[in-house]
């Protein structure tokens, strides 16, 4: 992973606070990173609290200093990217993903049913009247036609004298 050095950051004698300007820190820049200030020394990042505030130790021990360069290193040892993609997932979907916790951890079909609120109930008969009309009885079957409406059901495999069909 690259290093992370846009916008410039100001810092102060003996704090903690970096703050940036241009920069996108919740984004870019994880607990555990190195930063390297404008006085040249290495802290570690210990809080990301906004796109423009980070938290470093030990405190800043360079001058004060605003619109200087810096760098952030991924040092840590996991897969950053995949963290980030991760977390942009989490972020994204979490609420929606707890919802579908009861009925996704259930140990077999008839206790995800039972989550889901269907009871015994099967999916065929939860659809009423379409669940005979799509079934697999009415879909395989002899095919007709009448005066051009054709009647039966969807596909019809057979064999006659001129061999395998189907229609």
């Amino acid at each position: 992973m690259a290093w992370y050095s846009t916008g410039t950051v100001a810092v102060t004698l003996n704090s903690p606070t970096v703050t940036g300007t241009g920069t996108t820190f919740s984004a870019n820049v994880r607990v555990g990173d190195a930063f390297k200030g404008p006085d040249g020394r290495w802290y570690e990042v210990t809080n990301v609290a906004s796109s423009t505030v980070i938290s470093i130790k030990p405190n800043y021990q360079g001058s004060t200093a605003s619109g200087q360069a810096y760098a952030v290193a991924p040092i840590l040892g996991y897969d950053k990217d995949l963290s980030d993609r991760f977390n942009l997932i989490a972020n994204q979907w979490g609420a929606t993903l707890a919802g579908i916790k009861p009925w996704a951890l259930s140990a077999n079909a008839a206790a995800a049913r039972g989550d889901l609120g269907l009871g015994s109930a099967a999916v065929r008969e939860a659809l009423g009247g379409s669940g005979a009309l799509y079934s697999r009885d009415s879909i395989l079957g002899a095919v007709s036609q009448a005066s051009g409406i054709p009647s039966g059901a969807i596909i019809e495999r057979g064999a006659n004298a001129n061999g395998d069909y189907v229609r």
